[in-house]
C-alpha cells in the first residue's frame, strides 16, 4: 500500500520542520533597536546663511531591511560654536510619518566643525564647512567662438568680496544654447559645440551665478 503527500502542504511542512530543529527562544527576529546614526556629509554653509542637516538611525532584524529610525528623541550638538551655531526646529506634525529629525546650522565665521546627532546611547557626526559669502563666479572660456563640434574647457572661479578665492565649492554648470556639457568638477566643465548658434555657460552656487557668452559657427567644409 502507498501514499503520497499532497504538494500544497510541502511549503508549510519545510518550515514546521526547521522550528522544530532550532530553538529560537529569545531571538528577535524582528528587530528594530537602533544600532547606528548617520548624519548628512559635505554640507557647507556661508557665513551668515543656514545649512538643514538630517539625522537617520540604522535598526537590525527584519524591520532594518525596509525601514529606518527617524530619531525624533535626537539631541544636536556641534564642535565650536564660535565658527557655527545651531537652531532647532520643531518636530515634524503628527501627520508626518517619514520626516527624520532636523537642524538648522547658521554659519558664523569661516572653519570646518562637526556636527553630532545623539539618541539612546549612540552617536553620529559629520563635518561641515564654513566658507565666506561668495560674493561672484567668474566664469572664464579659452576662447568664445568655437566650430560645430569643438569642445573647450570652461573654468570657473569662486570668489569672495575681496577677490580672494573660496576653493572646494560644489559649484554647478549648465549650458543653453548651440551647446551642451560633456562633464565637470569643481573647477571647471568640458563644452562641445552641437549646432552653429549662439550658447551660454552657468555657474552657480546657491544664490551667487556667473555666465560666459559662446558662438558657435558651421564648421569650414
Amino acid at each position: 500500500m502507498s501514499f503520497s503527500i499532497p504538494r500544497r502542504i510541502i511549503p508549510l511542512a519545510v518550515p514546521l520542520f526547521l522550528t522544530a530543529c532550532v530553538d529560537l527562544t529569545g531571538l528577535d527576529i524582528a528587530g528594530g533597536h537602533l544600532t547606528s546614526i548617520s548624519v548628512d556629509h559635505g554640507a557647507i554653509v556661508e557665513v551668515g546663511d543656514t545649512v538643514r542637516l538630517s539625522a537617520t538611525g540604522s535598526v537590525d532584524g527584519i524591520i532594518g531591511i525596509f525601514s529606518y529610525d527617524r530619531l525624533l528623541d535626537a539631541s544636536w550638538a556641534i564642535s565650536d560654536p564660535k565658527i557655527a551655531q545651531l537652531q532647532r526646529l520643531p518636530l515634524p506634525p503628527q501627520q508626518d510619518s517619514s520626516t527624520p529629525t532636523q537642524t538648522l546650522v547658521r554659519g558664523l565665521r569661516p572653519g570646518t566643525v562637526t556636527v553630532t546627532a545623539s539618541a539612546r546611547g549612540l552617536s553620529g557626526n559629520a563635518p561641515l564647512r564654513v566658507i565666506p559669502v561668495v560674493a561672484t563666479i567668474q566664469v572664464r572660456a579659452a576662447h568664445d567662438t568655437l566650430a560645430v563640434g569643438d569642445t573647450i574647457v570652461v573654468t570657473a572661479a569662486v570668489l569672495d568680496a575681496g577677490g580672494a578665492p573660496i576653493l572646494g565649492v560644489p559649484i554647478i554648470f549648465d549650458v543653453e544654447g548651440a551647446a551642451q556639457l560633456n562633464g565637470y568638477d569643481d573647477t571647471s566643465a568640458r563644452v562641445v559645440a552641437i549646432t552653429a548658434g549662439p550658447a551660454t555657460v552657468s555657474v552657480r552656487f546657491r544664490h551667487a551665478t556667473g555666465e560666459a557668452a559662446l558662438v558657435v559657427v558651421p564648421r569650414s567644409p
